[in-house]
């Protein structure tokens, strides 16, 4: 491969992934922030034990993540494929598919659930006297999963469009409402813990209904909504399956989860009862902080590594998984060493105090140690995922979701105590390392599990669109066409091409300078692909028309079409798209 002056860099990527990631986190940050102050008003205004009455409720809303991944994690990659490929009929089929699966399982579960509530407490909680305080919540809990699972799904779904701000501030509406109407009606109406679970269901349906309407509004919305059993549904059931194929692995990860919280309170409530369940309700919410920082670098993340993936662009794929795992540990080991040295910061906003203080402490620090090493599972198990590595990643979630810790803490707990089920945090982490070296070394392969150097690739550029750079990225590719076999006319006219494109790329870009990224690959049977992506303003050099509207801003075009076997644009994620096939 051929460089010369320019050279391939992050600048493209790490751009569209701040782009999207700030307001990813935003939501991210206002979802589980939303759902820890729910239990920290609940906490400082009832009870700890009434705290820990909310937290037995969720493994409900672990299963209900555990479904929404289960639609859209895969799914989500499926739409960006499909798109980056320009099949905007079948990223429109699996995007209404989605939608359709999602609200009909919503509404099955509140069918299945409001009856059976009583049972489902007693089944939930292993300490009795929590049980009174469940059976007001759990009835309101069970109607805020299934507006959560319809509502999270379409969230995941707008986001792969690159509509992050929209999703953030439907998040901080929802947020914002459970809060305030989580103090008045515990405050000042006294309801209760039944306003706790009311404020849920309010801020759901506030922030659920402006996601609709600003989506169904939004002028850069791609996809639309189509009736996906016109075609039959036999159709619609096998595009289902594929989907919930594709999202197996978060599923069932999110799956284990649930049935690990669930078993592990199940111990704590058998050796240490009430205190010790409170104890494990501290660590969920750490865990939740976790899962938030874990979550927003991933949900930024995948949605770039599918379009690159699909586009062939390998170095970028490993470029984007080990800027997001630094990221992720940077993180995550920021906050368990503030955890490590100041665990009251946690134990002040709850108001634990008295004996409960040091067994708490000792809690979150062990639950942070394990933070750094769960994250990195989750990251490859979503990247796996999205790689359509489905073996590596399920076998990957259930290490990581139940099978390593669940064991872990019933031998450590009669050795150690309740202290046991704090040190099986940190025996998930070594068993994920080893399956991961374990399997990219059966497949001849890093941990990334795709190729060091693509050799069709000829030349993998970087640039930011400006006319020294023009220039260079003309002289450069006829040199790189000439070798590749093209004729010195040809080469030529297809290097002009290039550079009137990153002309007009620069000349568009009014408000900041855009990037560009350019790669020519030789393909085995004897093609000339030429990719130019950039970020800047929508650009389609074969549609675009000089202000006066009478002439092309690039006559070049016109030349390049009757040399080129295909030229073929689209717009994915917010960037700009030109594939030239000589």
């Amino acid at each position: 491969m051929i460089e010369g002056v320019l050279r391939r860099t992050d600048d493209l990527i790490v751009r569209k992934y701040r782009e999207l990631f700030v307001p990813t986190l935003l939501s991210s940050f206002a979802y589980y922030l939303g759902n820890i102050l729910n239990g920290v008003i609940v906490g400082n205004l009832l009870g700890l034990d009434e705290m820990a009455a909310v937290y037995a409720c969720m493994p409900l809303n672990q299963l209900a993540t555990a479904l929404a991944l289960f639609f859209s994690i895969g799914s989500s990659g499926m739409i960006a494929i499909a798109a980056a490929s320009r099949e905007h009929d079948r990223a429109d089929y699996i995007f209404s598919t989605v939608a359709t699966l999602t609200l009909t399982v919503a509404a099955l579960m509140l069918v299945a659930l409001l009856p059976i509530t009583d049972a489902l407490t007693e089944f939930l909680s292993s300490a009795p006297e929590l049980r009174p305080d469940m059976r007001e919540y759990l009835p309101l809990f069970v109607i805020h999963t299934a507006l959560m699972l319809f509502f999270v799904v379409w969230r995941m779904l707008v986001k792969t469009e690159g509509l992050a701000r929209i999703v953030s501030r439907s998040v901080a509406i929802q947020q914002v409402a459970n809060i305030v109407l989580t103090f008045l009606f515990i405050g000042n109406f006294h309801f209760e813990i039944a306003g706790a679970g009311a404020a849920l269901v309010i801020g759901d349906v506030l922030g659920g209904v402006y996601l609709l309407i600003n989506y169904r509004s939004s002028r850069d919305r791609g996809r639309k909504f189509i009736n996906v059993f016109a075609d039959g549904l036999k159709k619609f059931l096998t595009q289902s399956i594929e989907v919930m194929r594709s999202g197996a692995a978060a599923a069932l990860l999110s799956t284990l989860v649930a049935v690990k919280v669930w078993l592990i309170y199940q111990i704590l409530g058998r050796i240490g009862g009430a205190e010790a369940m409170s104890c494990y309700a501290l660590c969920m919410t750490l865990w939740s902080i976790g899962s938030m920082l874990t979550s927003a670098c991933v949900d930024s993340a995948m949605p770039i590594v599918s379009t690159l993936y699909s586009e062939k662009d390998f170095s970028g794929v490993r470029a984007m998984m080990r800027r997001l795992q630094r990221f992720v540990l940077i993180l995550l080991g920021a906050l368990v060493m503030l955890m490590w040295i100041y665990p009251e910061i946690l134990l002040n906003v709850y108001g634990v105090d008295g004996a409960r203080v040091e067994p708490a402490a000792r809690a979150l620090r062990f639950t942070a140690l394990s933070l750094p090493g769960t994250a990195l599972a989750v990251t490859m198990a979503y990247y796996y995922t999205t790689l359509q590595r489905r073996r590596i990643a399920l076998v990957l979630s259930i290490v990581e979701g139940f099978l390593v810790v669940v064991p872990a803490a019933f031998v450590l707990s009669t050795m150690f105590g309740v202290d046991g089920v704090w040190y099986s945090f940190l025996t998930a982490a070594p068993f994920d390392a080893l399956l991961i070296l374990i399997y990219s070394h059966r497949v001849g392969a890093d941990v990334f599990l795709i190729d060091r150097n693509d050799p069709e690739v000829l030349y993998d550029v970087s640039l930011t669109a400006g006319e020294e750079s023009a220039s260079r990225i003309s002289s450069d590719a006829i040199e790189i066409l000439k070798g590749a076999g093209l004729s010195t006319v040809d080469a030529t006219r297809v290097g002009v091409a290039l550079e009137e494109m990153t002309m007009n790329i620069a000349t568009l870009a009014v408000e900041r300078a855009a990037n560009v990224d350019v790669r020519i690959k030789l393909t085995s049977d004897g093609r000339t692909m030429i990719a130019v992506r950039d970020d800047g303003m929508p650009f389609n050099p074969l549609l675009v028309r000089s202000l006066d509207g009478e002439e092309l801003l690039m006559d070049e075009i016109e030349v390049l079409n009757a040399l080129a076997r295909d030229v073929k644009y689209n717009r994915v994620l917010g960037l700009n798209q030109t594939i030239i096939e000589i």
